[in-house]
C-alpha cells in the first residue's frame, strides 16, 4: 500500500508540474479586418478550435478591450480602407501585381527550395531548433507560394524583412528573440531536472523502504 501511495504521489506531482503548460480553456482569438470575407474565412477554418470574435474596424476591437474578458491573441489587418469600392479596387490591383511578380520569378527561375532546404539542414544537424532562425529576405513575401510559407512555418522560422527596419530595431529584435529562446531552454531544462529528481528520489525511497523492511527495521 505504501508503494501505491508513493506512486500516486509521484504521478500527482508530475501532473502539477505540467499543468501550467496545458490550455485551461479554448483560446479566445480576436480578428480585425475590413474585408468581411476574410473574417468569415478565418472563422470557418478555426472556429472548432478557437473562440473567435470578429471586428470590421479597429475601433470596434479597441472598444471591446474595455470588457473584463481579454483575448489570448489578436490578429490585425494593417491596411484599412473605409470605402468598399475602393478597397475592392485596391485588392484587385494588388492581386495583379502579385501575379506579375510571380511571373517574373518564373522568368528568372527563382526557387525558394534551396533556401528552405538550407534551413532544414540546419535543423537536422542539431535535431531541432538550435537558436532563432529567420527567413531574412526582401523577395520572399511577394514570391512565395502557399507551400513555401507552410514549409517555413513548420520549421519554426521567424520572418525578418531586409531594409524594413532601422539598425537599432533590427538588432533589438534579434537580441530579444535570442534572450527568450535561451530562457525557454533554461526553463525546459529545469523542468526536466525537477521531474528526473522526483523520479529518482521516489525510486530511492522505495528501495530504501524495502531494504529496511528486509532488515526488520
Amino acid at each position: 500500500m505504501a508503494d501505491v501511495a508513493l506512486l500516486l504521489t509521484i504521478f500527482g506531482g508530475l501532473l502539477a508540474l505540467s499543468w501550467s503548460s496545458w490550455p485551461h480553456h479554448r483560446l479566445r482569438v480576436w480578428v480585425a479586418d475590413d474585408v468581411p470575407d476574410h473574417l468569415t474565412t478565418f472563422w470557418e477554418r478555426h472556429n472548432r478550435h478557437f473562440d473567435i470574435e470578429r471586428f470590421e474596424s479597429p475601433q470596434q476591437l479597441l472598444d471591446a478591450l474595455e470588457r473584463p474578458v481579454r483575448p489570448d491573441a489578436i490578429l490585425c489587418e494593417i491596411y484599412f480602407v473605409d470605402d468598399p469600392a475602393e478597397r475592392a479596387s485596391i485588392d484587385e490591383e494588388v492581386r495583379k501585381r502579385a501575379d506579375d511578380l510571380r511571373q517574373l520569378s518564373q522568368q528568372y527561375k527563382l526557387d525558394e527550395s534551396r533556401g528552405v532546404q538550407f534551413i532544414e539542414d540546419i535543423r537536422d544537424r542539431f535535431r531541432g531548433l538550435p537558436c532563432p532562425i529567420y527567413a531574412y529576405t526582401s523577395k520572399g513575401p511577394y514570391l512565395l507560394q502557399g507551400s513555401g510559407f507552410e514549409r517555413l512555418e513548420r520549421l519554426e522560422v521567424s520572418w525578418l524583412f531586409k531594409d524594413k527596419y532601422s539598425p537599432d530595431l533590427e538588432r533589438g529584435r534579434i537580441q530579444n528573440d535570442v534572450a527568450l529562446f535561451k530562457r525557454g531552454r533554461v526553463f525546459h531544462s529545469l523542468y526536466l531536472l525537477v521531474v528526473a529528481s522526483g523520479l529518482l528520489g521516489a525510486a530511492l525511497s522505495v528501495i530504501l523502504e524495502r531494504i529496511l523492511r528486509h532488515l526488520g527495521w
